[in-house]
């Protein structure tokens, strides 16, 4: 699957080792999501201010293309305090649902941010390119005991 294409139906998520598919009818704490600075279904500097505005606790960082990628893309990575489905975020963010990906774990999501896992990959500065409101995040990535953000929300 070219994971360059903005997604255009349910048909073709994201289905890999760092993540799951969420249930329309559940809630939950944490989400991802990959956005497209070009992108012609949603308005992505609109979606990026209400990300901030309506969670506390999110990073993300834009990536150069690779390997078979062709344009650059956003990775976000949400923790909202209590849960939320994603019809309500899809709804107020104008983003379609079948963008919104559970992660299987939170602080792996947030260490692909720099790819600090994937040697093979471009190496991306935590400090200069994570956009985060809080210090949560570095801590997250660079702590070895972090259970409390490893299960599944």
């Amino acid at each position: 699957m070219d994971l360059n294409m903005e997604f255009d139906s349910k048909e073709i998520l994201k289905r890999d080792k760092i993540s799951r598919i969420p249930d329309i009818e559940e809630k939950y704490r944490s989400y991802i999501l990959i956005l497209y600075p070009d992108s012609t279904i949603y308005d992505y500097d609109e979606v990026i201010n209400l990300i901030k505005g309506d969670c506390k606790k999110y990073a993300f960082i834009t990536h150069e293309p690779e390997s078979n990628e062709t344009k650059k893309h956003t990775h976000v990575v949400l923790y909202f305090d209590s849960a939320r489905y994603v019809k309500g975020l899809e709804k107020k963010w104008g983003i379609p649902y079948y963008y919104f990906q559970l992660p299987l774990t939170f602080r792996g999501c947030c260490r692909y941010l720099t790819h600090i896992d994937y040697p093979e990959k471009i190496q991306y500065n935590i400090h200069s390119s994570l956009q985060s409101p809080i210090l949560l995040f570095m801590n997250i990535i660079n702590c070895s005991n972090t259970s409390k953000y490893n299960k599944e929300y």
